[in-house]
């Protein structure tokens, strides 16, 4: 208090000088202004109120050398009164806390009050909108049931999603069933024996005898197969048996479809060059059509 004490005396040294500079003048409006933000840091709003007072009514250099001298005398009374004339509990908050940003104790916690409107947006003194500053309200003061609320609206939305992908066909009427035939399809791609994995070991190997011997072990097993779209034909006076013909990796394979459904038979029919199929197939170690292609029976989809 006393640093600022000893500014204003400063001030009030400058008003003689002042008298001899053009009346209301650009030197005259520079002291007005430091000198009020000065005296409302002192004495408050109702010092400033009796500074402001002695503002002259008839604009000539007579008044303006009165209202110099009026000025003068204020300063010099509320300097030796200051006991009466302290700052009060709405100037010390309007200090602290700029307008655009000040909040009621209450509105701390729910309200965003006083602030700027920017295009039909609520702004706040950081540049933040409304729902941007109750967001960081509620990471800062509640973090747990803020990342709780944010977990559930991302599953809303993945939930919502799902529902539309149902809707247009892309999943199928349960997901449960879908879930399972993931979990089907990682199961058998782990434990049961690829062909593209037998038919390399095979062709690894220099002699016949080695080859036959390695076949042996796998005849009557079944196993998982991944290859693209060959070619499709019939078994002769059998309706629903067909033969679907696969480039595997290390061979051309023949998966029989025997005793199909409807359902069966519509995917077969649909079948195109570069189609990709999974399958699922007794391995029998024999060929078809001269030696050109691998002989799987009993074979199904696995996708």
């Amino acid at each position: 208090m006393s640093d600022q004490i000893t500014k204003l005396r400063k001030r009030i040294e400058k008003i003689e000088a002042l008298k001899m500079t053009s009346p209301w003048g650009p030197e005259y409006q520079l002291w007005k202004d430091l000198t009020e933000k000065l005296v409302k840091e002192i004495f408050g709003s109702k010092g400033l109120r009796l500074f402001k007072q002695q503002n002259a009514v008839v604009l000539d250099n007579d008044a303006y050398i009165r209202e110099l001298n009026g000025r003068k005398h204020i300063l010099e009374g509320l300097i030796e009164n200051q006991d009466e004339y302290k700052p009060d509990i709405e100037d010390k908050q309007n200090k602290k806390e700029p307008a655009a940003v000040r909040f009621t104790e209450s509105a701390r916690n729910n309200v965003f009050i006083n602030s700027q409107i920017h295009g039909g947006v609520e702004i706040d003194g950081q540049g933040n909108s409304f729902i941007e500053t109750k967001i960081n309200t509620l990471k800062k003061e509640h973090p747990f049931w803020f990342w709780f609320g944010t977990l559930g609206t991302l599953i809303g939305i993945i939930t919502g999603l799902m529902f539309l992908a149902q809707y247009f066909g892309i999943l199928s009427n349960s997901w449960s069933s879908n879930l399972s035939l993931i979990s089907t399809r990682t199961d058998i791609a782990t434990t049961t024996p690829k062909v593209s994995d037998i038919f390399s070991r095979y062709n690894e190997m220099d002699r016949a005898l080695d080859q036959q011997n390695f076949l042996k072990d796998y005849i009557g097993v079944t196993v998982y197969g991944t290859g693209t779209f060959n070619n499709i034909a019939g078994s002769f006076g059998m309706d629903n048996n067909y033969y679907l013909y696969l480039n595997t990796p290390g061979a051309l394979v023949s998966c029989g479809f025997e005793n199909v459904d409807e359902v069966t038979k519509r995917r077969l029919d649909l079948l195109r060059a570069a189609n990709r199929v999974s399958f699922l197939g007794t391995f029998t170690g024999s060929t078809l059509n001269g030696g050109n292609s691998w002989y799987m029976r009993d074979c199904s989809f696995a996708n």
